[in-house]
């Protein structure tokens, strides 16, 4: 056994040949989620080029002049958020988020309850919910933003004003199309339908460069020492030898009638027929190889997040309050090392001169902002509490958008994204 091991014809060999067929199909289960990936975004990509104009016959609703359907959805939940668990459901984004598909997604979260059904309807300046009891309906100009959760068929509205939260349940099948059109009809009416289809147009390319990598063959060499019990025959014969002095013992608790497997001494223990373990020397690698990685890298994609911030240019005019030493927040001990700071655009569309390229104008989203920001901008309570990314609130503080603290106040109107300067390469 051991020189069939060595030319490669044993178990070692048998292992190999396992190990590569499983990480061939693995690795083909990959390329046909990265394919699929693409092929749905391509198609959200075009799709969000076009609002398709519906018609409103039929429907109770009375439109303004030159207001138009964009989607009606038939079935649709009126969901509420009880008092305290905003925090935990997604922060608010203008993103378009295709459900995960989960074993949850059926479920409400915690702390979300239903309390009206009807039918949806998007138009170019509103979404009304004509309801069985009432209707509800949340124009654009009253919205600050909109959260589409990840997991659950459930898209939420943060309005102006302080109003509960609340938002819109609609089929699984046809989450995807409602959520689209709702965002682009969103993202037209504030002005920011070219962020979003730039969004989109990056999570195409970043999908195009995550095709998985081809897997690393194992070799014979690397089968670890467990492969030896790989074999049928030996399995069998070592669930054989487990499994009898197991049942003896069942047998042996039924009281006087102990059957035959136990005729000796009542107080003998019972023995396995276990095999000793081999003592002969062995080139069996004790401890298993680092198997290869055939992780698809995680690209920004519609099943995890396309999103598209909703900035607004803060006028030069607007009041902004004047950092003074007693108001910056230090951030915890525990924060990021500082970070290096980078060239800093022309323009900061009324931003707070930094070293950090932070501006109103565009860019990437601030996820992290750097440790001494609170020197530069005026940080709302609870600063470092927040999560999510960088706003700025209506009263010129900066805060995080999500979060039990750190954010702006309720009543503080529409949240506009602080962006992070990105100089173009060469």
């Amino acid at each position: 056994m051991t020189e069939e091991d060595r030319t490669g014809s044993g178990w070692r060999a048998r292992w190999a040949t396992r190990e590569n067929k499983r990480r061939r199909r693995a690795y083909e289960d990959d390329v046909e989620a990265w394919y699929l990936r693409g092929i749905r975004l391509l198609r959200l990509r075009a799709a969000a080029e076009e609002l398709p104009v519906e018609a409103a016959t039929g429907l109770p609703v009375d439109l303004a002049d030159g207001e138009v359907v964009l989607v009606v959805q038939p079935e649709a939940d009126l969901v509420e958020v009880d008092e305290g668990w905003e925090a935990d459901l997604p922060v608010p984004e203008l993103a378009v988020i295709p459900v995960r598909r989960t074993n949850r997604e059926h479920r409400l979260p915690e702390g979300v309850r239903v309390t009206n059904t009807g039918t949806a309807v998007v138009t170019d300046r509103r979404l009304i919910l004509l309801g069985r009891e009432d209707h509800r309906e949340w124009p654009y100009v009253r919205v600050s933003d909109l959260a589409h959760h990840p997991a659950a068929p459930i898209t939420l509205l943060h309005t102006i004003g302080g109003r509960p939260l609340a938002g819109l349940r609609v089929p699984l099948a046809a989450a995807t199309r409602f959520r689209l059109r709702l965002t682009m009809a969103y993202a037209g009416f504030i002005g920011q339908r070219r962020l979003v289809l730039a969004r989109l147009d990056e999570a195409v390319a970043a999908n195009r460069r995550s095709r998985p990598p081809l897997p690393v063959v194992a070799t014979a060499a690397q089968a670890p020492a467990r492969a030896r019990l790989a074999h049928p025959v030996i399995v069998a014969a070592a669930v054989a030898l487990i499994a009898l002095p197991a049942y003896a013992m069942t047998v042996d608790s039924r009281g006087p009638d102990r059957g035959a497997f136990d005729r000796g001494d009542a107080g003998a223990p019972l023995r396995t027929a276990l095999p000793e373990p081999a003592t002969e020397p062995s080139n069996v690698p004790t401890t298993d190889p680092p198997a290869p990685s055939t992780t698809i890298p995680r690209a920004a994609d519609p099943e995890v997040t396309v999103g598209a911030p909703t900035p607004r240019p803060v006028g030069p005019d607007a009041v902004r309050p004047i950092p003074t030493p007693g108001s910056v927040e230090p951030a915890p001990a525990t924060a990021a090392s500082p970070v290096v700071p980078i060239p800093v655009p022309a323009d900061r569309c009324g931003a707070p001169e930094n070293g950090y390229g932070y501006n109103y104008c565009g860019g990437s989203l601030v996820h992290e902002p750097a440790p001494d920001v609170c020197s530069y901008f005026v940080c709302v309570e609870g600063f470092w509490e927040g999560r999510g990314y960088l706003t700025v609130c209506e009263d010129g503080r900066v805060g995080m958008v999500g979060g039990r603290a750190g954010t702006c106040p309720e009543r503080g109107g529409r949240k506009e994204p602080v962006y992070v300067y990105q100089p173009v390469a060469g």
